[in-house]
């Protein structure tokens, strides 16, 4: 690669288009990582919802 290539506009172009791609590749992960993650933490609240929450109600109202 010489010199030149480095400044001209269509390989700043490339380049750019290339880590574009890249970040949204990771990005794309990132997310789906983090939703699995998060139902994990929406199934283990509602456990501790049936567990505690929903028995001191039932004390309350009855």
């Amino acid at each position: 690669m010489n010199l030149e290539n480095l400044v001209t506009k269509d390989f700043l172009t490339a380049k750019f288009a290339e880590q574009s791609a890249n970040i949204e590749t990771r990005l794309a992960e990132f997310k789906a990582e983090f939703d699995t993650k998060f139902q994990v933490i929406v199934v283990m609240l509602s456990i501790v919802m049936a567990a505690v929450v929903i028995p001191l109600l039932e004390r309350v109202l009855v």
